[in-house]
């Protein structure tokens, strides 16, 4: 099956929009990506793309990172960030980093964060 949208194509958006990185995992001795995470303050995406590596903390690893390198860069609040509403998991993690719901529509959350005051 053909996907929908080719992995390289939205990697060459997000890195147009902001700081990509690749999250990587050590798997038989080689290092795999398993997801990405785009450093920005308007709706920073960070995506697990593997099944198999959910529910180990990588996504708040990884926000974490993001919110470290946009506090360097002088950033004093992450906004639009979006999750769906059927994801509890990231909305979890969002709201123990600090993030506060600023809006919503019938699928997802819109969150924000203020840099300023946060320190996870």
């Amino acid at each position: 099956m053909k996907p929908r949208f080719p992995i390289w194509t939205m990697c060459g958006y997000l890195d147009s929009h902001g700081e990509l990185y690749f999250i990587e995992a050590l798997e038989n001795g080689a290092w795999t990506a398993i997801g990405d995470a785009t450093v920005k303050p308007e709706n920073p995406p960070i995506a697990i793309w593997r099944g198999d590596y959910l529910g180990r903390g990588i996504g708040r690893r990884a926000m974490q990172a993001v919110i470290a390198r946009l506090r360097q860069r002088g950033c004093e609040k992450i906004t639009g960030s979006t999750v769906y509403k059927w994801n509890q998991a990231s909305l979890h993690m969002h709201q123990n980093l600090g993030f506060r719901i600023v809006g919503e529509t019938e699928r997802e959350y819109y969150l924000e964060l203020d840099l300023s005051q946060s320190r996870n």
